[in-house]
């Protein structure tokens, strides 16, 4: 009887676990793909003085740990915006995006999905090397992108605790951070190309990478706090 009783307890803890996340996971049949929906909002943020781009973001659910929720930010490839709904047959591993996604946001971090400009790359890698980084619409974006981090814009967040990763363009703009804001100690930033199953060790942002010391360097798996 106390192990029928243990396993009842046990069953229901893992539906309380399932049943508190932001993400569902429809499986397939033979003829429907298993998918993926996270919820998520959206906000625009200026990235010039007469344009702005889109962000999706959303929050874990419980409470914020004191100091904020850490934050994770997902940086687009070229062509392919990061969604927070997925088909398992999407093209370039975007199922496992979502999959990310939905790990990050279980163990307790927000996650941020800026766009890049006209949803094509990232103009640390698509500018070309001659390009002032300091003058384009990437830098003056991400920039009030951090400011609204720390003005609260996207809620109870921690800008101490700021976690980047990304595929293709996106891993040279997650390399570009550690590069252009540096931050203090707090910050650090890793780079994952592709986006790993969410099974794997590395699908957190927090088990990722030593600091990036140079422009587009990919970090190797390790664990940071």
């Amino acid at each position: 009887m106390k192990k029928i009783i243990a396993t009842l307890l046990c069953c229901f803890a893992v539906q309380q676990v399932a049943a508190e996340s932001r993400c569902k996971i429809t499986p397939g049949s033979l003829f429907k793909q298993e998918r993926i929906d996270c919820s998520y909002r959206s906000i625009q943020i200026p990235s010039s003085d007469i344009t702005s781009r889109q962000i999706k973001w959303e929050l874990p659910l419980g409470t914020p740990p004191a100091g904020g929720w850490p934050v994770a930010l997902i940086y687009q490839g070229s062509f392919f915006e990061v969604e927070f709904s997925r088909k398992k047959n999407a093209p370039f591993g975007g199922y496992w995006e979502a999959r990310t996604i939905k790990a990050l946001l279980d163990a307790g971090y927000a996650v941020i999905a800026p766009r890049a400009p006209a949803e094509l790359a990232w103009l640390t890698n698509s500018a070309g090397p001659a390009t002032i980084y300091e003058i384009t619409t990437d830098y003056t974006f991400l920039g009030n992108v951090f400011d609204a981090i720390e003005q609260g814009v996207f809620g109870p967040l921690n800008p101490d605790r700021k976690y980047a990763t990304g595929i293709s363009s996106g891993g040279y703009n997650t390399s570009r951070m550690a590069v252009t804001w540096p931050g203090n100690s707090g910050h650090w930033w890793c780079t994952r190309v592709p986006m790993p199953p969410a099974s794997a060790p590395c699908a957190l942002c927090r088990s990722a990478c030593r600091r990036i010391t140079r422009p587009h360097a990919l970090c190797t798996a390790s664990s940071i706090p």
